[in-house]
């Protein structure tokens, strides 16, 4: 069974049988696109039903540093499309880490390969499986940070796995996993859990982004909560990068219809951007900021840059601030 799986996932890596896609994350502020998270899909055919699967399978197989140095390879490859002033977010599991052939130099050379600057990246990290090794995470963590690379801590609230890296790491990102933000639109604890979770990130200086964001009362409610971002199926699906630069929060949050009929209008007006030329022409010819940056707190400011990925999973996988 091992073996056979170990395999499949090969003739995956081997065959390039996987596809990048791209979902937005918006600011909430201002509703501009700060970045993307770079997923993969299983091509069709592959013998696997989802990406999810996929890594399920090399998991099993122990094959999880292999297909996740093979889904970077994928995202980053397609990341060209990915306007330069927003962030490109990437998945790894922190077990690839633990592994001796796999550190914070050999991250960063993969980069390098692809032509892309650690200040623009994100990189999230979600705890599927205990941690063997805190220590070596840590100071992976520690020189990627130092690097320049922003790092996140992915599906806080899934569980207890998310609060096991809050505390034991020092983030940038805080990602609040779709259960707590799908939950807390009609149930006042679980929307209690959201509100303590936003204050202690705040605390932190992290930044927050609610994931799962899928209806108008969610988008409404984490912009009352003033969480920082929000990715999700109401505010853009995975696929190729778009010529949005901005998105019409207020359109897609149902503000000012007058019935439920104005919905599907609002969502066509929130849709029909600006077109990135213009909207830096116009700031440049105006003087006016066209930059939302992240800002790591005693360090220098960089740019930035229900589908979840690691790297693509289709299971849909230092203080900062914006400034």
């Amino acid at each position: 069974m091992r073996s056979e799986l170990s395999a499949a996932v090969s003739a995956i890596i081997e065959t390039g049988a996987m596809t990048p896609v791209y979902q937005p994350i918006v600011h909430l502020p201002t509703g501009r696109i700060l970045g993307y998270e770079g997923l993969v899909r299983v091509d069709p055919g592959s013998g696997f039903p989802h990406t999810g699967a996929l890594f399920d399978a090399a998991e099993i197989a122990g094959r999880v540093l292999d297909l996740d140095r093979a889904a970077l390879d994928v995202v980053l490859a397609g990341a060209h499309a990915v306007p330069p002033e927003t962030l490109v977010s990437l998945n790894v599991s922190p077990r690839s880490f633990e592994a001796p052939e796999f550190n914070a130099t050999a991250f960063l050379a993969i980069l390098r390969r692809h032509g892309m600057a650690p200040g623009r990246v994100l990189l999230e990290l979600t705890e599927r499986d205990a941690i063997r090794d805190p220590d070596r995470l840590r100071e992976t963590v520690r020189v990627l940070q130092e690097a320049g690379v922003r790092v996140a801590a992915d599906d806080v609230g899934a569980g207890n796995a998310g609060l096991r890296l809050l505390s034991q790491f020092r983030f940038d990102v805080v990602k609040i996993d779709l259960s707590l933000v799908q939950g807390s639109a009609g149930q006042d604890q679980t929307h209690s859990v959201l509100t303590s979770l936003v204050g202690l990130a705040r605390r932190w200086g992290a930044l927050t982004i609610a994931e799962g964001v899928e209806t108008p009362a969610q988008l409404r409610m984490i912009r009352e909560l003033e969480v920082d971002a929000g990715q999700g199926y109401l505010l853009g699906r995975p696929g190729p990068v778009g010529q949005a630069m901005t998105v019409d929060l207020d359109a897609l949050a149902g503000i000012g219809w007058a019935d439920e009929a104005d919905q599907a209008g609002a969502v066509s007006r929130a849709a029909a951007v600006r077109h990135p030329a213009t909207s830096f022409a116009v700031a440049a010819a105006s003087g006016a900021p066209v930059r939302v940056r992240l800002r790591r707190t005693g360090g220098a400011a960089v740019t930035p840059g229900n589908e979840k990925g690691k790297p693509g999973a289709s299971r849909g996988r230092k203080a900062t601030g914006l400034v």
